[in-house]
This record gives C-alpha cells, sequence and structure tokens, in this order.
C-alpha cells in the first residue's frame, strides 16, 4: 500500500496534477468507477497534456468526462476555448459538451430525479467563438450543436446577424444545416 503513494498523481503548486501517464490511467481508473466528480480536473489535465498517442487513450478520457457530467462542463469549456490546446482535443471537449447535454435533456424528458440543471448558453457560445477559428472542425462543433438543439439556435442566429466576416458566416450557416439534419 505504501508503494502505491509513490504512483499517485498530485496537485502541483498551480492546482494542475502532475504524474505519468501510467499513474493517471490508473487513478482515473480507480475513482471514475467511483463517479467521482473530484477526477475531473485530473481528467482535464490529461486530455490537455497527456503524450500517450497510442490507442484511444483520449476518447476514453472524454467518456469518463461525459459520464461525470455537469461538475465537468465549465473545465471542458475552457479547454475548447483554449488556444494551446490541439484542435483534436478541442474537438473532444465540444463533443463532450454536446453529449452531456443531450443525456440531460434526455432524462428531463423521463422526468428522472436527481437532474442537473445546466446552463446551456455558456456552452453554445464557447462553440461559437470556437467557429471563428481557423483550426475549427466544424462537423464535431456542427454535432454539438445539435445535440444541444433548440437552444443554440437564437445564440447562432444573432451570431450570424452580428458578425462581419463571411467566412464566419458561411460556417454557421452549414452548422446550422447540419443541426437540422
Amino acid at each position: 500500500a505504501s508503494g502505491c503513494a509513490l504512483h499517485r498523481p498530485r496537485l502541483a503548486g498551480d492546482g494542475r496534477y502532475i504524474g505519468n501517464t501510467v499513474s493517471i490511467r490508473n487513478a482515473v481508473s480507480r475513482q471514475v468507477l467511483l463517479n467521482d466528480p473530484r477526477v475531473v480536473g485530473l481528467l482535464i489535465h490529461a486530455l490537455e497534456n497527456n503524450t500517450d498517442r497510442g490507442g484511444s487513450y483520449l476518447y476514453d478520457i472524454q467518456s469518463k468526462l461525459e459520464e461525470i457530467g455537469a461538475p465537468a462542463i465549465d473545465p471542458l469549456i475552457q479547454v475548447l476555448l483554449n488556444e494551446n490546446i490541439e484542435p483534436t482535443r478541442r474537438s473532444l471537449a465540444a463533443e463532450a459538451l454536446g453529449s452531456i447535454v443531450a443525456y440531460n435533456t434526455e432524462l428531463r424528458k423521463l422526468k428522472t430525479d436527481n437532474i442537473d440543471n445546466i446552463n446551456t448558453t455558456p456552452i453554445v457560445l464557447a462553440l461559437i467563438q470556437n467557429l471563428k477559428r481557423d483550426d475549427c472542425d466544424i462537423d464535431t462543433i456542427a454535432v454539438a450543436l445539435g445535440r444541444i438543439g433548440e437552444p443554440a439556435i437564437n445564440p447562432l442566429t444573432a451570431a450570424t446577424l452580428d458578425d462581419e466576416d463571411p467566412k464566419f458566416k458561411e460556417e454557421i450557416a452549414k452548422s446550422m444545416k447540419k443541426e437540422q439534419q
């Protein structure tokens, strides 16, 4: 038991988790099995900084963040808005955000207890802001906005009317078309 402590990720002075990929993977597996929302910081750190290029590890991280749900929203928005994060990782954050909102919407339809009250406005605005980037994956953003559904329509329309950039207007139009499919 004492040997395990040496391999556990820990918080650095700036609040970020430090540790190698194996220790992060082990900690994530143990904590997510318990549905511990405190693992969000660890998962976000792994999403932003993971150097393990093999397999589907990043998709596993995305899936675990989706399972956690609402506590992962604000950190995922920060990943999406961070210009220093690779586009692929921002796309995974966008997909996770769309999935969290879609799942929450389905629970509301079923009138299930313990439903998180999710404010979709910051999510939609972050997705729209991401559309302005040259390295944006429009298909991923469109899918995320489509999963959010009706709450995304008015902000998308407003963004189209307010922006003078014809390329951005074209991206919004594409996104709205994909959203309707």
